[in-house]
């Protein structure tokens, strides 16, 4: 495991760790950050000192991992946690939700080498890596899907619901699954949005990548100068 931190965001390698803070607040102090946020546990962010387009130049170690895969959710506690998610449909508490579970090996070697192996052979477009030894945080990500992006005052979310080899294989499910979850995300948006300012430009549009295509939309807002990410990232 590599000794500096490093990260691959948007496109560009970050070197060169400067700070690390777990309240959104000091991203407003500015610089380019790399962030994590986890589903549970501490967020974190990142500022780097320098951004370049280049890989960073190093041999590519070697990387390998095990073939027995133990998962956070057997068989039994899949089928309990579906009955559970259909009492709450039935009693109209929710009418959407993502049932996860965790799959974990042993791993072992270079984790940029996995990052950019998967740059190779599964390009995705919100690829990425962040890698901090000091805190024991390593992350390779190879998502297509954007989950935020602020571009002055502006905010862009593009959900995906709906995944097939073909735009012909998607299903006729795939639709009203996307339409909710455009109307989830327009409500959180709207927590933070000025008035009258959230739109979906963008409905059920079918992006398509290698070897697949989803079915993706995307929702807008505008924000007032007032809002900081720790507004947003509450909502």
């Amino acid at each position: 495991m590599r000794s500096e931190a490093l990260a691959h965001v948007g496109g560009l390698w970050a070197h060169d760790l400067v700070e690390l803070a777990q309240d959104p607040g000091a991203v407003e102090s500015g610089g380019r950050w790399a962030v994590v946020i986890p589903y549970d546990g501490t967020p974190v962010f990142a500022r780097f000192a320098r951004w370049t387009a280049e890989r960073p130049a190093h041999a590519r170690g070697a990387w390998s991992c095990g073939d027995r895969w133990s998962t956070s959710l057997d068989e039994e506690s899949y089928v309990a946690g579906v009955r559970r998610i259909q009492e709450y449909i039935a009693a109209g508490d929710v009418y959407q939700v993502n049932l996860c579970r965790v799959l974990a090996t042993e791993a072992d070697g270079d984790i940029v080498t996995v990052h950019e192996a998967l740059m190779d052979d599964n390009p995705a477009p919100h690829q990425g890596l962040v890698s901090i030894p000091e805190i024991d945080l390593h992350v390779v990500t190879a998502s297509p899907e954007l989950f935020l992006r602020r571009s002055g005052n502006r905010l862009r979310t593009s959900p995906i619901k709906g995944t097939a080899a073909s735009r012909e294989l998607l299903q006729d499910k795939d639709v009203p699954e996307n339409i909710m979850i455009v109307d989830l995300m327009r409500n959180d948006l709207a927590r933070v949005a000025v008035t009258g300012s959230v739109h979906v430009p963008a409905l059920l549009r079918v992006e398509e990548h290698p070897g697949l295509v989803h079915l993706v939309s995307d929702v807008t807002c505008e924000v007032s100068e007032t809002v900081t990410w720790q507004h947003i990232l509450s909502a």
